[in-house]
């Protein structure tokens, strides 16, 4: 998480398009529809065994993506943040 709470910021990534990703400054909102902004909202893991019926955000850099599991990272009874 950012410092205001409000983005969850890639800090990490591997191959190309993690290069790519953390290149562009890759962050989503928090609470918003996408796996990472719920799972970071909700403190809870989220699993999509098929992304074309479970997450509104498409991510240009991972087109062939067809599922996806989030976790959050959880510290000190918190989520992680910097």
């Amino acid at each position: 998480m950012d410092e205001t709470g409000q983005w969850a910021i890639l800090r990490a990534g591997t191959g190309e398009p993690g290069r790519k990703m953390l290149e562009a400054g890759h962050k989503l909102e928090i609470g918003d529809a996408s796996m990472i902004g719920s799972c970071v909202a909700q403190g809870k893991a989220g699993v999509a065994l098929d992304v074309e019926k479970a997450i509104r955000y498409k991510n240009p850099h991972l087109p062939e993506t067809r599922s996806e599991i989030a976790l959050p990272l959880i510290t000190r009874g918190g989520l992680s943040a910097p």
